[in-house]
């Protein structure tokens, strides 16, 4: 990777709010919208794009996150995700929140209805837990195996002093923590304009309006439509 490329991306990201942006000589806040980058949510993307499955109904999302993790970040990001792996927008949102705990429904304009499951209640040093479910007609498709919870590495090390954990993309830049490492990557798909970066500005500000639909849903009860 370009040194003098990522340094530059490193100036331009901009992580303050619950969406992060980056700045280009060419456009202003382009969001980044790196989980699309996570290897097992692009296979999924990919089987239902190919039309292996089709007739999407339900798209079950849960998230575990640590207790410091900001849960509007988390609504943007598990939202971007149902709206993209079922290639429909929002049409209105129902929330309830308790605390550290946030339930979001979300109806599509496909009719696909998604289920958002949050909590940021886990300790540091704990792994966030997060799992994604596209049911249709024809079959389901998951970024996990049947009845694994809990995220794996790809190669584990042990010692006397209980060993390390390792992922693919730490081959590339390694010492970086794995959301790092793709908001980088996004980051160079955008300035190497293999990713629309209108197309994202666009998408962002659907983002926001469900955020805010979903705060609108939590105080006043009742469904918001977008």
């Amino acid at each position: 990777m370009d040194d003098i490329k990522l340094q530059k991306i490193g100036e331009s990201l901009d992580k303050n709010g619950p969406l992060i942006t980056l700045n280009t000589d060419e456009l202003q806040k382009i969001p980044v919208l790196y989980w699309r980058s996570h290897p097992r949510l692009r296979r999924m993307k990919e089987i239902i794009d190919s039309g292996l499955v089709a007739g999407a109904s339900m798209i079950k999302i849960s998230a575990l996150e640590h207790k410091n993790t900001d849960l509007d970040s988390v609504i943007l990001r598990e939202t971007d995700i149902c709206t993209w792996l079922a290639d429909s927008a929002v049409e209105s949102v129902y929330a309830v929140n308790c605390g550290a705990r946030t339930a979001v429904t979300i109806i599509l304009k496909n009719a696909a209805v998604c289920v958002l499951e949050l909590a940021s209640v886990l300790e540091a040093g704990e792994r966030p837990v997060r799992k994604h479910e596209f049911i249709t007609e024809k079959g389901v498709v998951m970024d996990k195996t049947v009845d694994t919870q809990a995220e794996h590495s790809s190669v584990y090390l042990f010692n006397a002093d209980g060993g390390a954990e390792y992922n693919d993309p730490d081959i590339e830049q390694y010492g970086m923590s794995y959301d790092d490492i793709l908001i980088n990557r996004y980051a160079m798909d955008i300035y190497d304009k293999k990713i629309c970066a209108r197309g994202l500005i666009k998408t962002g500000g659907a983002l926001l309006n469900v955020l805010d639909a979903v705060r609108r849903s939590v105080e006043t009860g009742s469904k918001i439509k977008i």
